[in-house]
């Protein structure tokens, strides 16, 4: 798990197209299918403040990787569409319910690519088992890689969500500091 961690922060590093970012520290895990092999591999989610409040999307894994880039607004809408999970789980298993259902799309069309990202709650097994998944749309390779994020990860990534504005205003405060050295 470090280890991909790890490869994720260099590729962002390496990708990152803004002069500074800061990283929120807090992440959550969700899987995805190997398109090579086939395998099913644990993959953080993380996010990153790179400028005036915008903010970018990392996951995967050196074959499947996609990162997104949002805009302010973007996180209080993915918290409050994400909150409906749990409430959509427990409905969906008293009712018996098999479903998949837009929890919130975030995806835009340009130069003939999808870019974004989109929030998937699905329910299976007469609605016994619930899970969110998120496809994201990577605008620079046009790659789209899909995160099954299990209900028990929901409130991580809630998390990582309410801690972007937070984390900017850090960002802002160090980007006043770094202009005083001119």
């Amino acid at each position: 798990m470090k280890t991909i961690s790890a490869l994720l922060l260099s590729v962002f590093v390496v990708t990152s197209h803004a002069a500074e970012s800061k990283v929120v520290d807090v992440k959550a895990e969700g899987f995805l299918r190997e398109p090579l092999t086939g395998a099913v591999v644990k993959v953080p989610i993380l996010a990153a403040i790179i400028s005036e409040g915008d903010f970018k999307v990392l996951s995967g894994t050196r074959e499947a990787f996609a990162c997104v880039y949002l805009g302010k607004g973007a996180a209080a809408e993915i918290v409050t569409a994400l909150k409906k999970a749990p409430r959509w789980a427990a409905k969906a298993k008293e009712v018996g319910l098999e479903t998949s259902k837009d929890l919130l799309d975030l995806t835009s069309f340009s130069d003939g690519s999808i870019y974004g990202l989109k929030f998937v709650f699905s329910a299976s097994e007469k609605g016994a088992e619930s899970h969110v998944e998120i496809e994201m749309h990577d605008f620079e390779t046009s790659r789209v890689v899909t995160i099954r994020l299990e209900l028990e990860q929901v409130p991580k990534l809630i998390e990582v969500f309410q801690k972007v504005p937070v984390v900017f205003e850090e960002y802002k405060v160090q980007q006043a500091k770094a202009e005083q050295l001119q």
